[in-house]
C-alpha cells in the first residue's frame, strides 16, 4: 500500500470510530465483554475435555488393538 494513502485510510477509520463510539452504552458493552469472556473459558474447557476423552478413548482402542495383534502372534508361534 503506497504511503500517500495510509493516512487516508487512517482518517476514515478514525472517523468511523469516533461516529460509532458514542452510540454505545456503557452497560451493553460491560455485559457483552463478560459474555465474551464466559464464552470463550467455556469453548476452552470444552475442547479441553473432550480432548482429554478423545485421547483416552484413542489411545485405549490402539491398546486393544496391539494386544489381539500380540496374541495372534503368540498363538501362530
Amino acid at each position: 500500500m503506497p504511503v500517500k494513502y495510509l493516512s487516508i485510510k487512517a482518517g476514515t477509520l478514525g472517523g468511523a470510530i469516533a461516529a460509532v463510539l458514542p452510540s454505545f452504552d456503557t452497560d451493553d458493552l460491560i455485559t457483552s465483554v463478560v459474555m465474551a469472556v464466559i464464552g470463550a473459558v467455556i469453548s476452552f474447557l470444552v475442547s479441553l475435555l473432550l480432548k482429554i476423552y478423545l485421547k483416552d478413548r484413542i489411545t485405549s482402542r490402539l491398546l486393544r488393538g496391539r494386544n489381539k495383534s500380540l496374541s495372534r502372534k503368540r498363538k501362530n508361534n
